[in-house]
């Protein structure tokens, strides 16, 4: 399918349908992009980053919905787009490459080296991932550093109860 096709395809799918803006920002004929309001590592923010990665991702999708409403301050009609990504469920490895041995076979490499196979799965996952807020354009002032503290507390408070 081309490139034209299929955006044509996702929006045509995505008509009435809760996310219908973040397609059409992406898609649709005036360009509105997500941007980043707040970042969490795990050096940073150990606990808020331990809380949020690897959740499967119809618990991220909830935890962003609570933040939006947590957000909102009381006013229903004004509840913000809030999108998290977070490092997934399964760990990445990143090590795909086979090494030759010297009985000229070959092995992958995180299996011939412990340091590369921990690099590769934990410590990649904990250590380079990050969780990321992005916010609708719409909702920019969120972006500023008080805004980051607000989208800090609020989120610290949605993850307790989920």
């Amino acid at each position: 399918m081309h490139e034209s096709k299929m955006m044509d395809e996702l929006m045509r799918f995505s008509q009435h349908r809760p996310w219908f803006g973040c397609v059409d920002g992406l898609f649709g004929s005036h360009r509105l992009l997500y941007k980043r309001a707040a970042e969490y590592d795990c050096f940073h923010f150990p606990d808020l980053h331990a809380s949020l990665a690897r959740r499967p991702y119809a618990e991220i999708v909830a935890i962003s919905r609570e933040l939006s409403k947590a957000l909102s301050l009381g006013d229903s009609e004004a509840t913000p787009c809030i999108l998290i990504d977070a490092p997934p469920p399964s760990l990445e490895i990143q090590s795909q490459i086979d090494v030759r041995l010297r009985d000229e076979s070959f092995q992958p490499l995180g299996r011939v080296s412990p340091i590369v196979y921990a690099l590769a799965t934990r410590q990649f996952d904990e250590l380079v991932k990050r969780v990321r807020v992005f916010v609708a354009p719409e909702f920019m002032n969120l972006r500023n550093a008080s805004g980051c503290e607000v989208i800090t507390e609020k989120l610290l408070q949605v993850t307790k109860f989920t």
